[in-house]
């Protein structure tokens, strides 16, 4: 177990903004359910000059590049190559905002619930016992038919963070489509982010091209634990590809709470996505998730599941899972039409000759499984046969969607004989 951290005194100047939104709390306009709240100030910045991260809003100038396989020591802000040579980053004089800034302020209107998270799952230890492991694999949905105008951006990622903190913190291996006002566009990128809600500092590794239906695995372990001082590495991989955003971070972050799978939207103006087509294909599927605690036991989650309420457009959102996997769906298909199913063939027949009987099935979704009884047998699309005698055929059929239909046909003998086959 990592040992707890001692929360610092807090600063004036984030004393003063949380003040103010508790201020804005009473006023109703500040929802309470989006996992990340990040530092907030009433002063409204410069619209163009923010960044619309998977954390919120952070400044263009306090959003940084990490390149791959770097290491970022997060009190200094040195960060070292893999070469060995180092940059600094500098402090960050700009606050974040977990929702856009508007320029009436950030508290005078609420901000809409189609911008940020839309659905997740979620999974607390509380107190002061942390993760040291997550990983997950997903593939990338089919890219959205809708098109993307500015600043508007999917994102969709596994994570872990410290939301039981005054400031949170998140580290996420993220895929992303449409243009953050930093990096991307009408085409999918993924990269790690470690985003500091308190310093308002927001860090990413290098982007990498990927693509529809390529697999990805995205991971986040603690290393090299001394006194609570962890080494986090962040990686997202497309598999597919064989490519990586990856680098390293030490803090002393408790890391508390995870999300086994998120749908975030972003947008300028607190716009988000305002069509349902927007959204890629129809979720995000994500298997195999792994998760210990800082004892290195492995965690059998049972996750708490959320979808945000009065979402526009409503685009049909659900989240589905199992301990191992998380499933963040929208758009879902209509169902398929009732299944009903005839039999086509004859009525009157005559004695001992031979008839075929076919099924006419529409509806429901194939493949068909059907079953003939009565007079004759069969498991096919038709059966073939000869009465003696009248009766009746009878005819169920299944679908793949699990609907059912049934139909009969009676039978009446005519009395004739079967014409002979002519002698050759």
């Amino acid at each position: 177990m990592f040992p707890s951290l001692p929360r610092q005194p807090m600063p004036p100047a984030l004393l003063v903004s949380s003040m103010l939104l508790v201020a804005a709390c009473d006023r109703g306009t500040v929802p309470t359910s989006a996992p990340f709240q990040a530092a907030r100030s009433a002063a409204p910045p410069p619209i163009g000059n923010y960044v619309a991260t998977p954390a919120g809003w952070f400044h263009r100038s306090c959003v940084h590049e990490i390149p791959n396989g770097a290491h970022v020591d997060t009190r200094s802000g040195l960060v070292t190559r893999g070469d060995g040579s180092t940059f600094r980053i500098p402090k960050c004089l700009y606050p974040a905002y977990a929702d856009y800034p508007t320029r009436r302020g950030r508290y005078a209107l609420a901000p809409p619930a189609d911008t940020g998270w839309i659905e997740y799952a979620s999974h607390h230890l509380g107190g002061d016992t942390n993760y040291a492991h997550l990983a997950a694999d997903w593939k990338v949905p089919r890219h959205p038919t809708g098109s993307y105008s500015g600043v508007q951006v999917f994102y969709s990622f596994p994570g872990l963070e410290n939301i039981d903190d005054d400031t949170v913190y998140i580290l996420q291996p993220v895929i992303q489509y449409g243009y953050n006002s930093y990096f991307g566009g009408s085409y999918w990128t993924a990269a790690s982010w470690r985003c500091d809600g308190d310093s308002g500092t927001c860090m990413h590794g290098t982007p990498i091209p990927i693509g529809d239906s390529d697999s990805v695995l995205g991971t986040i372990d603690a290393s090299a634990c001394v006194n609570g001082r962890c080494t986090w590495t962040t990686v997202v991989v497309d598999v597919t590809r064989d490519t990586r955003s990856n680098w390293t971070a030490t803090d002393t972050v408790n890391y508390n709470w995870t999300t086994g799978g998120a749908v975030e939207v972003r947008g300028g103006g607190g716009l988000g996505l305002t069509q349902c087509n927007q959204f890629p294909d129809t979720g995000v599927f994500y298997a195999g998730i792994s998760l210990y605690d800082a004892n290195w036991t492995r965690l059998t989650p049972a996750w708490d599941t959320v979808v945000q309420p009065n979402v526009s457009p409503s685009c049909g959102f659900d989240v589905a899972t199992t301990s191992t996997t998380v499933n963040v769906t929208y758009n879902p298909p209509p169902p398929p039409p009732s299944l009903s199913a005839s039999i086509s063939g004859p009525s009157q027949v005559r004695q001992n000759c031979e008839y075929t009987w076919s099924a006419s099935v529409s509806g429901g979704q194939s493949p068909y499984s059907y079953q003939w009884s009565g007079e004759l047998s069969g498991t096919g699309p038709s059966v073939t046969g000869a009465l003696s005698t009248s009766g009746t055929l009878y005819l169920d059929v299944s679908s793949a969607d699990g609907q059912h239909a049934s139909n009969s046909l009676y039978i009446t003998m005519t009395g004739l004989p079967c014409p002979q086959a002519p002698t050759p």
